[in-house]
């Protein structure tokens, strides 16, 4: 999203963790940028989330590592007791799937 009138659509889950992380998205874009931003809470779970991100309805939502890995890339058995109990690791995976197979990057925790 370029700055200068267009709007960053920052999207939630439907509970209130997300709704609470979706707002402090907004209140740190607004402090340390020039994009206006639009906060669209209550979308459904994750993959009404991940497709409306997919698609173009919103810029970006706040997921959870685990779940990109668990629910979004479905992993092998192995890849799951390999990487489950080692978050930087964990991380690293979802960060490079995400990329190569939907061409989303991932923001560092």
């Amino acid at each position: 999203v370029a700055q200068g009138g267009k709007v960053l659509r920052i999207g939630s889950k439907i509970f209130t963790e997300q709704y609470i992380l979706a707002h402090l998205f907004a209140q740190l874009i607004n402090g340390y940028t020039n994009y206006d931003v639009e906060v669209k809470t209550g979308l459904g779970g994750t993959k009404v989330c991940f497709d409306a991100l997919r698609t173009g309805a919103i810029d970006v939502y706040p997921e959870y590592t685990g779940t990109g890995f668990q629910v979004l890339l479905t992993p092998t058995a192995a890849e799951m007791e390999q990487l489950i109990t080692d978050a930087p690791a964990l991380y690293q995976y979802v960060d490079q799937a995400f990329m190569q197979q939907y061409g989303i990057d991932w923001l560092a925790p």
